[in-house]
């Protein structure tokens, strides 16, 4: 599967009439950049934006319509549904039918986001968009979504490693 490349527009002229979870999608853009800044300010905001991330991911699986969809088709459409596919570069290094790994990059500088090293991931929010979605999507319960790689880490890109519930969950499928 191939990755998308960054466009760089800006989040708020992608705001049509489409809802991304009910939120516009500079709001969901505005609310994406929120839960990334108070991760980076104090690690205590990550479980609730966890939370709520996951549960507007399933919240636009339920939306989308088709479904279930199989997990090849499932991340695109995520994409595509908030408005980042022209701004943000991904591609998965490894794939297999019970997950991946996911490299996502370009999205701070796309949208001018300022994301500080400050010694941990700072992308829960994205993680848990992308867990309740793949959950909601595909039908299947056991998908979990980990960060590895992350800018708050210092690293240039984030990477994610998504399985179905199957193998260890902190590294490699």
């Amino acid at each position: 599967m191939n990755g998308k490349g960054c466009g760089g527009r800006d989040a708020s002229r992608n705001d049509g009439a489409a809802k991304v979870g009910g939120l516009s999608a500079a709001e969901f853009a505005s609310l994406d950049e929120l839960a990334v800044k108070l991760s980076a300010i104090d690690a205590a905001f990550a479980a609730p934006l966890e939370a709520i991330g996951r549960a507007l991911g399933s919240r636009i699986a339920t939306q989308h319509g088709r479904q279930p969809l199989a997990f090849d088709d499932a991340l695109p459409d995520l994409f595509l549904a908030c408005g980042f596919q022209d701004m943000i570069q991904w591609r998965f290094l490894d794939q297999r039918p019970d997950g991946a790994r996911l490299l996502i990059s370009g999205c701070a500088d796309a949208l001018g986001w300022d994301i500080p090293q400050v010694g941990r991931a700072v992308c829960g929010f994205d993680a848990a968009l992308m867990e309740g979605f793949l959950r909601g999507i595909t039908g299947i319960a056991s998908w979990t979504v980990k960060e590895l790689a992350c800018l708050g880490l210092g690293n240039t890109a984030c990477e994610f490693v998504i399985r179905s519930g199957h193998g260890d969950p902190d590294g490699a499928l």
